[in-house]
């Protein structure tokens, strides 16, 4: 049942008291400030101890109000300083309000500053797919490994997209040149592809018998 005022009190209370950096502490009492409505002390705990741990209630209290705007901003300075996760919740927040080619934006830039393995790139592309733009995302994606540099990440990435946009047999294709241990420890990958429509190929059903033999060694 919700807290009383007085519950409030008292659990914020406690956290507040509970010593050292814990991120589950931070976001739990951020959490109970934006339930409670108290901005001001919630805005006064992101700038202070909270940081960027304590930016998504304050967030979601101000998108709750219609704040658009206020949501956007509160987010920019932990966004320009390399926080990650940050970057996460604004680029959601303005794809939620159909801003998708600047979360898009958002999102690449701290795959820039970091590394495709610390940004949750399946994210990124699902917003241009989820808005049926498929052919954006792979083509974003090659934008990237040009400027950051082939990786797992994006390998994985890349399966899946050529599959969204259609290409089953592209995605084989690349499928087939690994090595055994790749194309099985890649096996949802290679899922993907079949059910996008390449059972009837010759190579789809090597690669899955090699995938089924090495699931057995």
């Amino acid at each position: 049942r919700p807290l009383s005022a007085g519950r409030f009190d008292e659990a914020i209370a406690v956290l507040r008291r509970v010593q050292g950096r814990s991120v589950n502490r931070i976001e739990q009492l951020a959490e109970l400030l934006r339930t409670a409505g108290r901005e001001a002390e919630l805005r006064e705990f992101v700038t202070g101890d909270g940081s960027e741990d304590a930016v998504s209630s304050l967030v979601k209290l101000l998108e709750d109000q219609g704040r658009l705007a206020e949501a956007v901003e509160v987010c920019r300075p932990f966004v320009d300083d390399g926080h990650t996760s940050v970057a996460i919740t604004l680029a959601d927040l303005l794809h939620r309000h159909g801003r998708t080619d600047e979360a898009v934006e958002v999102g690449y830039a701290a795959v820039r500053a970091t590394h495709p393995s610390e940004y949750p790139t399946d994210r990124l592309w699902g917003m241009l797919i989820e808005a049926g733009r498929p052919h954006d995302a792979l083509d974003h994606l090659d934008r990237l490994e040009h400027d950051v540099g082939s990786s797992e990440t994006l390998f994985h990435d890349r399966i899946w997209l050529l599959t969204e946009c259609g290409r089953p047999e592209e995605a084989l294709a690349i499928v087939g040149l690994m090595t055994m241990t790749i194309a099985v420890y890649l096996g949802l990958d290679l899922s993907r592809a079949l059910a996008a429509g390449a059972w009837s190929t010759l190579p789809a059903l090597v690669l899955l018998g090699v995938a089924l033999g090495g699931a057995l060694l």
